[in-house]
């Protein structure tokens, strides 16, 4: 007989631990932010557990998702409220956004917190299509029959590859808006010479140049646990933060998280680092190695130190990059959202993401409207004419 429970991430039993990283992923790119250790480091640097449904049969776990109920006061980066009022890195500012008055329910808000991604998690016996979407159909329903009357549902930062999530979400009949993009790599090359045989040769060269450079210069590439130069890794991505137009970066924040991050993937950390022959460290990158994805989640330059012609910000983040995902055997490497232009010009694949609500009020309607033809209109504008 099939059950639901729900519970906060904190009290999972290690028997439901061990299910849960078996379990398989509608979201493989991103299926990082599902694991456990993804779920403890966030609880532990918000302070507050997020809550997760389990459908259950005979004590197996068939199918779960992460959530959380989110009240107007919830942190700002997760506040919907928030969100539609502009005050996101990841809403551009040129987005006429009408002024909220709150007109608009709090949200049962499915989304994996600190990143781009949702994924939900579900059996390896659950193998056809009719099976999967009974199960998500099962877990929907309970949570909107026990939440509906004081909330309504939103699924944040949907991947427009989550087939099996974003079949069942259209069936809902959930409004859908997109809202950004995430960008990566299907790495399926033998060496690293075949990522530059996408490039035109003009471009080639000038990639080539660029590796060459660094390579013939007093700097040189070195990997590190991300503990071994943590701090000067928080203050690289310091300085790039306030450098371009985010003033407010916390460090301590950011360090404490980054400590947490270290702890929970110990091992799968790693920084690639740009630095001279006195070990000084001019550009730094953090990856995570998870599950055969490899994700870049942070970058940090200091450009009054580093030479332009050797490029470290190309270098530390595509170059050498793209060659370590080669020779971990990763199948994706992953950079994220922001610099669209940028990552477009380094071979990267978009997804959209999008966001999908029952919400109707007006006020809301209007400015996810307006965030989602923004958002369309940017991805027409960077895809259509795309020169290399």
């Amino acid at each position: 007989m099939k059950k639901i429970d729900v519970k906060f991430t904190n009290e999972l039993t290690n028997d439901e631990i061990r299910q849960w990283n078996s379990l398989n992923s509608s979201d493989e790119k991103g299926r990082v932010y599902s694991s456990i250790e993804w779920l403890e480091m966030v609880e532990k640097s918000d302070g507050i557990a997020q809550q997760i449904v389990l459908l259950k049969e005979n004590n197996t776990i068939l199918m779960g998702m992460t959530f959380d109920l989110m009240p107007k006061n919830a942190p700002k980066q997760y506040n919907l409220d928030e969100l539609l009022k502009g005050n996101s890195e990841y809403i551009d500012s040129k987005i006429p956004l009408k002024n909220m008055n709150n007109s608009y329910m709090p949200s049962v808000v499915f989304t994996a917190r600190a990143s781009r991604s949702y994924d939900i998690r579900y059996s390896k016996n659950l193998t056809t299509k009719d099976d999967l979407d009974d199960c998500f159909k099962l877990i929907y329903n309970f949570i909107f029959n026990k939440y509906c009357e004081d909330y309504n549902i939103t699924f944040l930062y949907v991947p427009e590859n989550n087939v099996i999530l974003r079949r069942n979400l259209e069936s809902l009949k959930l409004d859908k808006y997109a809202i950004t993009g995430s960008y990566y790599k299907k790495i399926d090359y033998i060496d690293f010479s075949e990522y530059l045989d996408e490039y035109p040769s003009k471009k080639r060269s000038k990639i080539k140049n660029e590796i060459n450079n660094l390579k013939n210069s007093e700097y040189e590439v070195i990997e590190s646990e991300l503990i071994d130069n943590l701090d000067k890794y928080v203050e690289l991505v310091g300085m790039n933060f306030k450098k371009y137009g985010f003033p407010n970066f916390n460090f301590h924040s950011y360090k404490e998280r980054m400590e947490l991050l270290n702890h929970s993937f110990k091992g799968r950390s790693k920084l690639l680092n740009i630095q001279d022959q006195e070990g000084n460290i001019v550009a730094s990158a953090l990856y995570i190695i998870q599950d055969q994805v490899m994700h870049a989640r942070g970058v940090g330059v200091d450009y009054g130190k580093s030479p332009k012609n050797i490029a470290p910000y190309f270098n530390i983040v595509y170059y050498e990059g793209i060659k370590k995902a080669i020779d971990i055997g990763a199948s994706y490497f992953v950079v994220g959202d922001g610099l669209d232009k940028v990552k477009i010009s380094r071979k990267m694949d978009l997804e959209k993401l999008f966001i999908y609500t029952n919400e109707n009020s007006a006020e809301f309607k209007g400015n996810m409207k307006l965030i989602n033809q923004y958002s369309e209109n940017k991805f027409e504008d960077l895809f259509h004419g795309k020169k290399d």
